[in-house]
């Protein structure tokens, strides 16, 4: 089997975001379906995909690590982001052609399933804190035991230009946080996804303000061009980070 095509496909939401697909064709009529892990940039993963289709055509799609590899090293530079995306989402797609081409779901093929379940968790949100209270209730009534939301910048009467001014934004949270504690105690477990948006100082500071509400993660607290930077952070609080 061989691989003789790769298409990438653009699909935009309601919101004008758009998401890429990428197809993979083979000479045994089967195909693979693969997904771009972000959702703009689209011109620069376009390109990526068809720099990286030129790599991967005539090849047998069994050959994945062989692949990964082809394309990870193909330049003397490093695959950056834009490229590691590419990269992944024609990975997942050559992975469901091999799963297909047995009758088999991918799992199995990565060593079968670890856990019957997992935890899932819904996007709370609101444009008022009152607002946002009542919409925790509502998904707590509902059965859920997760709340999620991002750092604040609705609640934040004076934001402009969608810039958020970091002391202002820790204060913000800090306090919402304090009042989902007080109206819905501690049974329900709390994420909290900063959305990169912090410096590690600032980080530091919001998480040791944070630790007596006992969040159960805080999320992608700084940008991911300098990962060390988590250690640091780490080594700083005792809370727990989510980053990917």
């Amino acid at each position: 089997m061989k691989v003789t095509k790769i298409t990438s496909i653009p699909i935009r939401d309601e919101e004008g975001r758009v998401y890429f697909f990428v197809k993979i064709d083979t000479d045994k009529g089967i195909h693979g379906l693969g997904e771009v892990g972000i959702a703009r940039q689209g011109n620069a993963i376009s390109k990526a995909i068809d720099h990286l289709s030129e790599l991967v055509i005539g090849s047998d799609p069994w050959e994945t690590e062989r692949l990964w590899q082809v394309m990870f090293r193909s330049s003397f530079f490093p695959a950056d982001k834009i490229y590691s995306c590419a990269i992944s989402a024609i990975d997942i797609a050559l992975w469901d052609i091999k799963a297909k081409s047995v009758d088999l779901p991918v799992y199995k093929l990565l060593g079968g399933p670890y856990r019957e379940k997992v935890i899932c968790y819904p996007h709370t949100q609101g444009n008022s804190v009152k607002e946002f209270l009542d919409t925790c209730e509502d998904h707590l009534n509902k059965g859920w035991k997760f709340l999620r939301w991002h750092q604040p910048s609705n609640f934040i009467d004076d934001l402009e230009s969608g810039i958020l001014e970091p002391r202002k934004s820790i204060k913000v949270a800090v306090e919402i946080m304090g009042q989902v504690r007080e109206r819905f105690g501690y049974d329900p477990e709390i994420s909290f996804d900063v959305h990169t948006r912090l410096d590690p100082p600032e980080v530091i500071e919001m998480c040791k303000d944070l630790e007596p509400l006992k969040p159960f993660f805080i999320e992608d607290p700084i940008r991911s061009e300098n990962p060390g930077s988590y250690n640091h952070i780490r080594n700083k609080i005792n809370l727990p980070i989510a980053a990917g």
